[in-house]
């Protein structure tokens, strides 16, 4: 079987990291890269977690910013690039929701790999919130938030989901919709992605 690479991209909240569990459970063989670790690796090696975690906008604004994204998207590139020289044989996952479409097409090979992102579709600031109510369990990180907080980030989430939604079809990049039926949407993704691997071609789904 070809061991194609998956970028899971999208919005906070929509099943990033969920799709990304459920493809490593299908096949324990792909290694698993989570964002968020590479951020606090960069921001632990500079003694700073305290400063970054008190200041919300600060950290907010590095894991947007542009360089972030290419140390990202380069650091994902090493590992493809190991996997092809010899060592270990393998696919990788990326899941990360600082990436954007524009720099994914600059940096990423889609013949090798599998781009997605996971957005809520039509869903504006107070149906993103009314979701995150409802669905959101203790592991979450945005369980428990406090409600101002909570509706500034639906608000923030929603304005980065439409600019998804505007951006995936221009750079190539597949947006799905995981704001209703979520566990069966994100089902099907895992089958159309089954699919690919054993055909050996990277395609839409």
């Amino acid at each position: 079987m070809a061991l194609k690479n998956v970028l899971i991209l999208g919005v906070a909240r929509a099943g990033k990291t969920t799709l990304a569990r459920m493809i490593k459970e299908k096949y324990p063989h792909y290694n698993l890269i989570h964002s968020d670790s590479i951020k606090w690796a960069l921001i632990r090696a500079e003694d700073k977690e305290k400063y970054f975690r008190e200041n919300i906008d600060v950290q907010c604004k590095f894991e947007t910013s542009e360089y972030f994204q290419k140390v990202l998207l380069e650091f994902f590139n090493s590992c493809i690039k190991r996997r092809s020289v010899g060592f270990q044989d393998c696919g990788h996952i990326m899941e990360s929701g600082q990436l954007t479409p524009e720099l994914v097409k600059q940096f990423i090979d889609f013949e090798n790999t599998m781009p997605i992102c996971l957005g809520h579709g039509e869903l504006d600031a107070n149906g993103i919130y009314n979701l995150c109510k409802t669905h959101d369990k203790e592991h979450d990180w945005s369980f428990g938030l406090p409600d101002d907080k909570l509706r500034i980030n639906s608000y923030n989430w929603s304005e980065q989901n439409k600019l998804l939604k505007q951006t995936c079809a221009k750079y190539g990049v597949r947006y799905i919709d995981t704001s209703k039926n979520r566990e069966k949407v994100l089902s099907t993704i895992l089958d159309g992605i089954e699919k690919t691997l054993n055909n050996g071609v990277v395609k839409s789904i």
